[in-house]
């Protein structure tokens, strides 16, 4: 069970973790501070701190999910969910590839990045920037949330199977997750990369970047499908 759960966990983490809306609050809150101090050390500090908010906020709203979902007896509605959901990423992600920006797109609504662009400014200490990058975390739900939300419900949905393991698969799931902020923050930090080269990187390849998730979660829901219906 192990390693089967892992063919679900790691490409979903993946898709999770690459999707180019979690970046742009990140580059926002370390172009500030880069401007307003010119320190590399707080430019680094900051985004290490905005990382682990980020980190701690998802593990724990995952952790309650997952104990809620695991109180339902329906497995195989729980199954069926993350099959849906899956589906529903791999068909959006292919629409942005194709026709991005019609419609809708799997990103931060811009209302939400107006809104958090406003919290960001008010920051004036750690401790209360901690607590807005928890508030931030909310609203990168809408775009980053259903690769997590698939994970979730198949986890419990095996979770006679699992049983402590779940914890860990989390962990490993977070972490993957926060790795491409973790590597930001380094390359602008430490080797003083360009925020804005980094940023028109981002613009340049966000429909091959949807793509890239759409073949993950192609593959993600044949194997779930696969596991539902045919094993």
């Amino acid at each position: 069970m192990e390693l089967e759960f892992l063919l679900i966990l790691l490409p979903a983490a993946i898709a999770d973790s690459i999707n180019p809306c979690a970046f742009a609050i990140l580059f926002v809150i370390l172009g500030s501070i880069l401007s307003q101090t010119g320190s590399y050390k707080k430019v680094l500090f900051t985004g290490l701190a905005f990382t682990f908010s980020i980190f701690l906020s998802y593990y724990l709203m995952g952790l309650g999910l997952y104990k809620a979902f695991m109180y339902t007896n329906q497995v195989m509605y729980l199954q069926m969910g993350a099959a849906i959901v899956a589906i529903c990423i791999w068909l959006a992600n292919i629409k942005d590839y194709f026709w991005f920006g019609t419609y809708f797109t799997m990103e931060m609504p811009n209302v939400l990045k107006v809104q958090s662009r406003k919290w960001l400014k008010k920051i004036h200490s750690p401790v209360w920037a901690f607590f807005i990058w928890i508030l931030i975390s909310l609203f990168l739900l809408p775009c980053t949330w259903w690769p997590y939300l698939t994970v979730l419900s198949y986890l419990a949905s095996e979770s006679s199977s699992i049983n402590m393991l779940g914890y860990m698969y989390l962990l490993i799931y977070n972490l993957i997750f926060i790795t491409p902020f973790v590597l930001i923050t380094l390359l602008v930090s430490l080797w003083s990369a360009d925020i804005a080269m980094l940023k028109e990187y981002r613009e340049m390849y966000k429909q091959e970047i949807h793509l890239v998730v759409w073949v993950l979660m192609l593959g993600l829901w044949l194997y779930l499908l696969w596991d539902i219906y045919l094993y």
